[in-house]
C-alpha cells in the first residue's frame, strides 16, 4: 500500500458521518441513509465485511407532507387494500391540480433521464435547464402547485435549501439517481468507525491543516503548526469554500469553478424519546413551501438500540433569524413548532442533540453546471500532485478513491 498521513481538525474521526452516544442513546451525525447508486459506500460495506448492516425501509416506513398545518402520511409498501385506503385519505393533502402536474412532470423527467449517460458521467443533456432554478422553471412551464407541495418540500429536506436557489438540473439528477433508500443498523457512522480501526495509526486528530502549499504549479505539502510538511501528493477532501481558503495557490480557473459552488445552512435537531411518536411512526413528513414556520421536515426512526429518535430540520430562510437567538430560545421554538404538527410530542424531551451546519449541502446552483464541466474537462490537474477528492452529485471533484488511482497514485 501507499504511505499516507491523514489530518483531521476535529477530535474525532468520521467528520459528518459518525455516531454520537449519550446515556445509552445513539445519535446519527450527518447522513442517516444511503442508496445503492453510491458505489463507494457499498464497496466499503463489502470490503469491511458489514454488508449485513443494510436495511431496506420500504414496507415499514411512511412518508408524507404537512399542508394546512396537518400531517398527511402514507405507508410505503404493505398490502394493496391497506395502501389504497391510505391513498384515499392522502389525496386531500394537495390541490387537485398537483396530481395532473405530477403526471406531466414524470413524463418530462423521463425525457431528460433517457438522455443522461450515467456510466460515462455525461450529464450534458441537463445544460439547457442548469441555469434556471426549480421555482422559476416550474412557474414558466405550468407546475406551480407541484413546486409548492412536492418539489420544494423534498429538496428542502434533501438539500437543505428551497426551490428558489437550486438548479432544475439538480432535481432531475436527484430523482434520476434515486433507487430506494436504505439505512445501516448501526448508523452510517459504522463505516467511519470500521475504517478508522484500520488506519488509526495514520490519522492525526486535532491537527488542522493551515495551508496546502503550492509553488510554481506543483504541490509541496501542507502547513501544520506553522511548519511545512512535504508530500508528493495531497488529496483535499473538503467543501469548495474551505478548499479555496486552504489552497491559495490554486489556478484562477480552478478557483473560478470552486467559487460557483454554493451551500445550504441548517440546524438539525435530534430528540431522544422514551417512546415513539404514534402520529409519525417510522417515517418522515415534509412541509409544503407555503406553510411558513421554521421547520422543513420531521422524521422518526430507531437509533438501533431500541430508543426512538425524532429529528426536526430547520428551513434555510430562517437560518439567520435562528442563529441570532440563544440556544435555549432556539430549542423552545423548535419544540413548539414540532408540537404544532405533533401535539403529543413532549415539551421536555429526555435527550436533545443539535447540529449546526454552516456549510451543509452543495446546492448545484444554476451557475455551477457550466463551470464544473469546464473544470472537469480542462483544469482538474492544473496543479501537479493536487487531488480534489470532494464528492458531489455531479462529481464536482473526483471521489477520493478515483483520485488515488489517477496518474502517480
Amino acid at each position: 500500500g501507499l504511505a499516507a498521513d491523514i489530518y483531521e481538525a476535529s477530535p474525532y474521526a468520521g467528520g459528518r458521518c459518525r455516531n454520537d452516544w449519550d446515556d445509552g442513546y445513539k445519535f446519527f451525525v450527518g447522513a442517516g441513509s444511503t442508496e445503492p447508486q453510491w458505489e463507494t459506500t457499498f464497496s466499503y460495506l463489502h470490503e469491511l465485511g458489514i454488508e449485513d448492516q443494510v436495511e431496506q425501509q420500504a414496507g415499514e416506513a411512511s412518508m408524507g407532507f404537512v399542508t394546512n398545518g396537518q400531517p398527511h402520511l402514507m405507508r410505503l409498501g404493505g398490502p394493496i387494500p391497506q395502501m389504497l385506503g391510505q391513498l384515499i385519505n392522502f389525496l386531500p393533502a394537495f390541490p387537485a391540480g398537483t396530481y395532473a402536474q405530477g403526471i406531466k412532470f414524470l413524463a418530462t423527467m423521463g425525457k431528460y433521464r433517457k438522455a443522461l449517460d450515467f456510466e460515462k458521467g455525461d450529464f450534458s443533456a441537463l445544460e439547457e435547464i442548469s441555469d434556471v432554478s426549480i421555482y422559476d422553471w416550474c412557474q414558466q412551464n405550468g407546475y406551480p402547485d407541484l413546486c409548492t407541495y412536492v418539489l420544494d418540500p423534498l429538496v428542502s429536506n434533501m438539500v437543505c435549501d428551497n426551490s428558489h436557489h437550486i438548479s432544475m438540473g439538480h432535481v432531475i439528477m436527484l430523482f434520476s439517481l434515486m433507487t430506494g433508500m436504505c439505512t445501516l443498523k448501526d448508523g452510517m457512522g459504522v463505516i467511519s468507525e470500521k475504517l478508522y480501526e484500520q488506519v488509526a495509526d495514520q490519522v492525526k486528530l486535532r491537527t488542522p491543516v493551515e495551508e496546502v502549499v503550492i509553488e510554481s504549479g506543483k504541490v509541496r505539502g501542507v502547513k501544520v503548526g506553522g511548519e511545512l510538511v512535504e508530500y508528493d501528493e495531497v488529496i483535499v477532501a473538503l467543501d469548495a469554500i474551505t478548499t479555496r481558503k486552504l489552497a491559495p495557490g490554486l489556478t484562477d480557473a480552478q478557483r473560478t469553478a470552486l467559487e460557483s459552488c454554493n451551500y445550504s445552512s441548517v440546524y438539525y435537531y435530534q430528540f431522544g424519546l422514551k417512546k415513539a411518536n404514534p402520529t409519525l411512526g417510522h417515517g418522515a413528513v415534509f412541509y409544503a413551501a407555503n406553510e411558513g414556520g421554521y421547520l422543513a421536515g420531521l422524521s422518526q426512526s430507531d437509533d438501533g438500540t431500541g430508543h426512538p429518535l425524532l429529528m426536526s430540520q430547520t428551513r434555510i430562510e430562517k437560518f439567520e433569524e435562528l442563529s441570532a437567538m440563544s440556544a435555549d430560545e432556539r430549542l423552545k421554538l423548535v419544540i413548539a413548532e414540532t408540537r404544532k404538527v405533533l401535539p403529543d410530542f413532549p415539551e421536555n424531551p429526555p435527550k436533545v442533540h443539535v447540529y449546526r451546519w454552516n456549510i451543509s449541502v452543495n446546492l448545484e446552483a444554476s451557475s455551477q453546471f457550466e463551470a464544473v464541466n469546464d473544470f472537469k474537462a480542462n483544469h482538474l490537474n492544473d496543479v501537479e500532485g493536487l487531488r480534489l477528492g470532494h464528492a458531489q452529485p455531479t462529481r464536482m471533484c473526483l471521489l477520493g478513491e478515483t483520485a488515488c488511482k489517477k496518474e502517480r497514485f
